[in-house]
């Protein structure tokens, strides 16, 4: 079964009110795992999203123009002494015809 275009399904409705709540709350951007807590909050779920299942969704708001993203500076996670993420940022809702 195709979706209609504009149209979301939940886990992406989810992502992009979990989004807002951490821009809400001083993020400006965020990745996945930051995100995949969020979710795990405002569902009260006892597990984190699945990997696959958040990071799939992820493409298709970025795809659709709900995000962007960027790879964060290679150094300042080495420096860190973790892997290097993908950083998330809401677009503006007019550049999504308001259909959020």
């Amino acid at each position: 079964m195709r979706r209609k275009a504009g149209t979301l399904i939940p886990i992406e409705a989810d992502i992009l009110q979990a989004a807002r709540r951490l821009q809400a709350g001083g993020a400006s951007s965020f990745h996945g795992h930051m995100l995949a807590t969020q979710l795990q909050d405002q569902t009260g779920a006892r597990q984190l999203v699945a990997h696959g299942t958040l990071y799939k969704a992820l493409i298709r708001l970025e795809r659709a123009g709900y995000l962007t993203s960027a790879w964060e500076d290679w150094e300042q996670a080495q420096r860190e002494g973790r892997r290097q993420r993908r950083i998330y940022w809401l677009t503006t809702e007019e550049d999504n015809n308001g259909t959020a």
